[in-house]
């Protein structure tokens, strides 16, 4: 299993729309990563550290990088309707769930 995190910390002049990210951008990423095998798509806000963080967990695929890159490019524009901040992304392999 693949998780990828997307993190944006906002920052005093930063613009982050929660309720744009969670709705609109959380039915995109729907619509585009279902089908590449997203099994999980959560997002978490901590308002004292003023960072939003999005893990997409995705199922055992030795594809899901290059499919993904097929649709990165959509997700990436639809980050002018939320944010003007820009994400840094971790990928990880998931090696132990209880």
């Amino acid at each position: 299993m693949l998780r990828i995190t997307v993190s944006y910390t906002i920052g005093p002049a930063g613009r982050f729309d929660l309720d744009y990210y969670t709705t609109r951008h959380a039915q995109l990423v729907h619509r585009l990563c279902d089908p590449v095998g997203l099994q999980r798509f959560e997002v978490d806000h901590d308002r004292g550290a003023g960072i939003v963080s999005a893990q997409l967990t995705f199922g055992a695929s030795d594809t899901v990088m290059t499919d993904l890159a097929a649709v990165s490019a959509e997700l990436a524009a639809d980050g002018a309707n939320f944010t003007d901040i820009t994400p840094t992304m971790t990928t990880a392999a998931i090696v132990h769930q209880s």
